[in-house]
């Protein structure tokens, strides 16, 4: 097991898609990164997938929102009923349908997969997306004591939360 400081801090790089803890850089896809940025830059990093999430589709436009950020492949917007970016860009949302429960589910898999093959098994505990489980009503987080930076981030979609805006922007500084 490895030695690991607290807090752990993680800086997502928008530019080369990744997230990087201590020396390694962890590659992810737009898809992927836009889940742990929704989730990062939620109140409280949590969120609370139940019907009401689920019926309301300001989430699928800000996770799109991430992707279209990210310069994501085209197949992501048709997931969610859009032609293509471009009614990301130009904010066309008659077609937009609601971010599911099973989407979230079948990506933070894919996160944690990558994050397993990458990163030693402490780390990849602290830094997941964490689910408390619960059918019908499940809350994902991400570990609040995490150290959060963001390459650049006066280009980043901005948060919700403006405390996090300017632990980022202050964070950017520094890098």
């Amino acid at each position: 097991m490895s030695q690991i400081r607290k807090p752990l801090h993680v800086t997502i790089d928008p530019v080369v898609r990744s997230l990087t803890v201590g020396e390694i850089t962890v590659p992810l896809s737009a898809k992927l990164l836009a889940l742990y940025a929704f989730i990062v830059f939620t109140q409280n990093r949590s969120i609370t997938v139940n019907q009401a999430f689920m019926a309301d589709t300001r989430h699928s436009r800000r996770y799109l929102n991430y992707v279209w950020f990210l310069r994501g492949d085209v197949r992501i917007y048709q997931t969610f009923g859009l032609e293509d970016e471009g009614d990301v860009k130009y904010q066309r949302y008659e077609t937009l349908l609601p971010i599911t429960a099973k989407f979230i589910q079948e990506v933070r898999a894919q996160i944690h997969a990558i994050l397993r093959r990458t990163l030693p098994a402490d780390m990849v505990d602290i830094i997941k997306i964490h689910s408390d489980g619960i059918k019908g009503s499940c809350t994902y987080h991400i570990d609040t004591a995490l150290e959060i930076g963001i390459v650049d981030a006066r280009y980043w979609p901005h948060s919700q939360d403006e405390e996090m805006n300017q632990k980022c922007e202050l964070y950017e500084t520094q890098v």
